[in-house]
């Protein structure tokens, strides 16, 4: 008997595949391989289908479906989402096997190939950058990201995907011009912040300019039932006395997995704080102004 899905009748088969794919949190778009032949390869998933051996597959192109008209078949349990790291590094390794840096540079059809992928990467690069710098999205939190100055290109990546999952990110490089008061504008937006983020590494830990940003969230936090402070750890460090007791997000080692760690807490931090956050004219999110008891 056929069933209905949003009025329209579909058949078992796709319901199927529809449930499969949702478990697979996976759309169609940009997907980096993780298993296979392919492994590391970043693609563009256009559709799926059934294998030979009854599993579901996706039709990758590794390159943009409009330039590249050779496409590979691979099981949708390999592909995952790319995130920004997936993205860097991937092109780092193509770039070394272009270039005079690898040993053998790739030549004819091979060469070929990899140019279409880094070309494809590349876009996905600038398009997520400018996404993140210059547009806000209204259904997440408002996060400011605390980091060391030689951490910047993990807080940048780590920015970018955050914005990517639907959270509007305060970057310094992004929100301070030439001019303008450093102290005043990091002052606004870790005071318009949901969250604060801080970036624990050796150099992060020894910076007087990070202490005093995540401290001064800390203290906002008495009298609140939600932690306004995530510690996330780059590297093995020291951790401040205030923060040792937290749990952190170890991006030492996974960086998906701690990625995933963050949207979790962020989901239940937002949550907690649902009674005093709403949504305001001119933001995604503006704080509900504390209003006097009646006498």
């Amino acid at each position: 008997m056929p069933k209905t899905l949003g009025g329209r009748e579909v058949s078992p088969l796709h319901l199927c595949r529809l449930l499969y794919r949702s478990t697979m949190d996976i759309d169609f778009g940009p997907v980096v391989v993780r298993a296979g032949r392919h492994a590391g390869r970043v693609g563009y998933l256009d559709n799926d289908l059934e294998l030979p051996n009854g599993d579901l597959g996706g039709i990758v192109y590794f390159g943009d479906p409009l330039m590249v008209s050779a496409y590979d078949l691979i099981p949708m349990a390999s592909l995952k989402t790319p995130t920004t790291p997936d993205l860097l590094g991937r092109r780092a390794l193509l770039f070394t096997s272009l270039t005079l840096r690898g040993r053998q540079p790739l030549a004819g059809a091979s060469r070929i190939k990899a140019l279409h992928e880094m070309a494809l990467i590349d876009g996905l690069l600038a398009d997520r950058m400018f996404a993140a710098q210059f547009t806000k999205r209204g259904r997440g939190a408002r996060l400011f990201l605390s980091h060391a100055t030689s951490d910047k290109t993990f807080a940048r990546s780590l920015a970018v995907d955050l914005h990517h999952m639907g959270h509007t990110v305060w970057l310094d490089e992004w929100e301070i011009s030439v001019g303008q008061s450093i102290p005043l504008c990091i002052g606004q937006g870790i005071d318009e912040a949901d969250f604060v983020l801080v970036v624990l590494s050796k150099a992060a830990v020894k910076s007087g300019w990070v202490a005093r940003e995540w401290s001064a969230k800390y203290w906002d936090e008495v009298g609140k039932s939600a932690s306004l402070v995530m510690p996330v750890l780059l590297q093995d460090c020291t951790i401040p006395a205030l923060l040792r007791g937290r749990k952190y997000a170890d991006f030492r080692h996974d960086y998906p997995s701690a990625l995933e760690e963050i949207a979790l807490a962020l989901a239940g931090g937002r949550r907690a704080l649902a009674g005093r956050i709403r949504r305001g004219p001119t933001g995604p999110y503006s704080r509900r102004a504390a209003k006097p008891a009646r006498g």
